[in-house]
């Protein structure tokens, strides 16, 4: 909160499957906007990538990622049941246009 208390940016770099888990960040800037009388900006974006991919960026964040960015290789188990609870963002998640779900997506063929 001090960052936004500073008018500083803060960008949430995770994953988010569901609306419910999304809902919260909304929550939290749209309640800080009120109480400090700034227009609310929360941008979600959105990158759509088949599992390959996925399973291709996990071992190399495992291999090559340093500090922060190296994780351990996450289980196949684990992806499909994030596959199988994913909700896609959408406009109907925000109570104003402020908020911009946008794609990227890849495919590899």
């Amino acid at each position: 909160m001090t960052h936004l208390a500073n008018g500083q940016s803060v960008v949430v770099d995770d994953v988010h499957a569901t609306i419910p888990s999304r809902r919260v960040y909304r929550e939290v800037i749209l309640q800080f906007s009120q109480t400090n009388g700034i227009k609310p900006l929360l941008k979600c974006v959105y990158f759509e990538c088949d599992l390959e991919l996925v399973k291709h960026n996990s071992v190399y964040r495992a291999l090559y990622g340093t500090g922060a960015e190296r994780k351990d290789v996450v289980e196949l188990t684990i992806l499909k049941d994030f596959e199988k609870r994913f909700q896609p963002p959408s406009f109907r998640e925000g109570p104003s246009p402020r908020i911009l779900p946008s794609s990227v997506s890849y495919n590899r063929n």
